[in-house]
């Protein structure tokens, strides 16, 4: 599920045109009442389109509050589908340590980041470094960078 910009959303076209029906039937409800109670002078009259306009504004908030709660729903399993990825890259993080160790070039970091990378990596292309191993970088809080390490 994507947004026009290309973001992921956590709605998909069915929670999108069920709270655009909602919504709709609940406004046009409220004008509906509106429109009725404004054209008589009558109490017992008023009172039940008044009952009516309640009942469609209920309608509009039900479809907002299920909209709102798949969402939420969406995004938790989001979360927890990267909580398990994170948690498979930190079971590798041992297996990465091993294979930067035996590299001649050693790893590198630059300030304000929170990973170590190897020398060839995309991402410290161009950026001032510093050379350091990997019990270094450890020790200073530094994970191993996704990208370049395996």
């Amino acid at each position: 599920m994507r947004s026009m910009s290309g973001a992921p959303t956590p709605w998909h076209a069915g929670n999108q045109l069920s709270l655009a029906f909602l919504t709709l039937l609940g406004l046009g409800g409220i004008c509906l009442s509106w429109w009725m109670v404004a054209g008589t002078a009558q109490t017992a009259t008023q009172q039940g389109w008044l009952d009516v306009g309640l009942v469609a504004l209920l309608v509009a908030a039900t479809g907002d509050i299920l909209y709102l709660l798949n969402g939420r729903r969406s995004v938790r399993r989001g979360r927890q589908v990267l909580a398990l990825r994170l948690a498979a890259l930190a079971d590798g993080d041992a297996a990465t340590d091993q294979v930067l160790s035996g590299s001649d070039d050693g790893v590198v970091t630059a300030p304000r980041m929170s990973r170590y990378h190897r020398t060839d990596c995309l991402l410290v292309r161009g950026k001032t470094v510093s050379r350091g191993s990997v019990a270094e970088h450890r020790l200073a809080g530094r994970r191993p960078c996704g990208v370049c390490t395996p």
